[in-house]
């Protein structure tokens, strides 16, 4: 199945596709490189990344896709990082952590 920016149901599988930025963007479009997250984890080299991820594509890895523990950022960072995680996802838990702590529930 492939997805890009679609909705689609949580209980069908998502699988890694192979595509250039040129083929996702054709000639519209910007792109913007972030490695804003660098300073808290070293990255792999750019051939362990790559190779990281097709390996993923050639074994067609199953992925049970699910917003809170396994998103397109937690694949990110455990393809860049060896270390699947999610900061949008923290920074979510601790705004509701804190709302909760407000309110004294």
């Amino acid at each position: 199945m492939k997805t890009s920016g679609s909705a689609f149901s949580a209980s069908q599988k998502l699988e890694i596709l192979a595509d250039t930025i040129g083929e996702i963007l054709g000639t519209s479009g910007t792109v913007r490189i972030n490695n804003s997250r660098d300073h808290d984890r070293q990255p792999l080299s750019p051939h362990a990344i790559s190779e990281k991820a097709k390996k993923m594509y050639r074994d067609k890895a199953p992925i049970d896709y699910n917003l809170l523990g396994s998103n397109c950022e937690h694949y990110m960072n455990l393809s860049r990082c060896d270390y699947p995680t999610s900061a949008q996802i923290t920074a979510a838990g601790m705004a509701v952590l804190k709302y909760i702590l407000a309110i004294g529930v």
